[in-house]
């Protein structure tokens, strides 16, 4: 599946796991990110220095709905997770895993180094999934950037947050995504199980 890497976007929204990171700027990011509760925001993906996918996500307590330009959708229910591509019409459907998730996770198991508004973090052993992350904030320490090169790859996935807004409440249906009917799932693409 083309876009399969972008399954590991929602990585850092779910679920809402807090490790403390070992800079104090890289903390402050991830507290205020966690305190997110439910919003919505625009957000563009980029890998590879390729043209990016743009959308809007909702996110409320855990679960999530990603809707990309191209009519590529993610969506969670917190427990499982479907990412869907229209122009192959495949979803890739995955049982969630409680191994951890959230920015702090993603970001523990790293060497800092933070200059004002910018971190580069570089991993500290081979357990870590990703070798290299950069994040980008702005002064109130709200997540605007964060940059991810996978141990296996010298390309890097980048994930854009900008105009981040408070909402209530979204309908009830908006997590949970079913691909349109034609379509092929593949079930368990990242081949986990509980």
């Amino acid at each position: 599946m083309k876009y399969l890497r972008l399954i590991y976007v929602p990585i850092f929204l779910l679920p809402l796991t807090f490790i403390q990171p070992q800079s104090g700027d890289v903390h402050q990011v991830v507290a205020k990110w966690n305190s997110l509760k439910s919003f919505k925001a625009n957000i563009t993906i980029s890998s590879g220095g390729g043209q990016g996918l743009s959308g809007v996500l909702s996110f409320h307590n855990g679960k999530m709905n990603l809707r990309l330009s191209g009519g590529r959708v993610i969506a969670s229910t917190g427990s499982e997770l479907v990412v869907f591509d229209p122009s192959t019409g495949v979803a890739g459907k995955q049982e969630l895993i409680s191994k951890g998730g959230g920015l702090g996770w993603i970001l523990n198991g790293y060497s800092v180094k933070s200059s004002g508004n910018t971190a580069h973090l570089i991993a500290d052993n081979e357990s870590v999934h990703f070798k290299e992350v950069r994040l980008n904030w702005g002064d109130d320490y709200m997540l605007k950037q964060i940059s991810m090169k996978g141990r296996n790859s010298s390309d890097w996935l980048t994930i854009k947050i900008s105009n981040i807004i408070h909402v209530e409440s979204f309908p009830s249906n908006i997590f949970s995504y079913k691909p349109p009917a034609g379509s092929r799932t593949v079930e368990n693409p990242l081949n986990q199980r509980n």
